[in-house]
């Protein structure tokens, strides 16, 4: 393979009948449900995403990014370029010293996740607990495509 290869072909349309049978996932004031963000140039690719709600918050992000804030690989997810509003899921501890992130998560228990807005100061919108946790991290790994 060179450096210039192909990448794999998705197949969005079986992609697409998967995603429309996983459940929902339900949280305490959040709740995710599976899609396809578009990819690529023309947006003619796919990789699994995942539409995030909290209220009046709405924000789709890449399923894979999400699992990398799990993973402990970043602190920080941003939503994808196409999603509606701009949001941010971290770890509680994501936010710097003399930060707004550090005040908005100050209240939060260690071992937890925000759902968090771009505005000054910043917003929690909801948060998954440490209890919930490992359940969201599952359901996230048991998506088509990951």
């Amino acid at each position: 393979m060179g450096l210039f290869s192909r990448k794999k072909e998705v197949d969005v349309a079986l992609l697409e009948a998967q995603f429309g049978a996983v459940v929902p996932w339900q949280g305490t004031g959040l709740s995710v449900t599976a899609c396809l963000v578009r990819t690529g140039m023309r947006r003619k690719g796919a990789a699994p995403g995942v539409e995030v709600r909290a209220g009046d918050a709405v924000g789709v992000f890449t399923a894979a990014e999400l699992l990398a804030v799990f993973k402990g690989m970043t602190p920080i997810a941003e939503t994808f370029v196409d999603s509606p509003q701009l949001l941010f899921f971290c770890r509680a501890d994501a936010g710097g010293k003399g930060s707004s992130a550090y005040e908005a998560f100050a209240a939060l228990p260690d071992g937890s996740y925000a759902l968090a807005g771009a505005d000054e100061p910043m917003s929690v919108f909801a948060q998954v607990s440490p209890q919930e946790v490992p359940q969201l991290e599952g359901w996230l790994r048991a998506l088509p495509g990951l």
